[in-house]
């Protein structure tokens, strides 16, 4: 089972390029993370200040607490 996260990204409209920059910079170390299968960055096309982000990974069974 491969489990998919959009996270929704919005900007102050004088922080749209911080903001952007700051996403960007984080693919490679989400890509890296233990179990990331693909990570996708969007801008939004309605909104040039909206951006998502959209993971995925097989499960989140090593995320949880107590599991093995």
């Amino acid at each position: 089972m491969t489990i998919s996260i959009i996270a929704n990204f919005k900007a102050k409209s004088d922080q749209k390029e911080t903001l952007e920059a700051l996403l960007k910079s984080v693919i490679e170390l989400t890509l890296q993370e233990e179990g990331c299968l693909k990570y996708e960055l969007y801008i939004s096309e309605n909104d040039s200040s909206g951006y998502f982000g959209h993971f995925y990974f097989p499960c989140f069974k090593h995320w949880l607490v107590g599991t093995s």
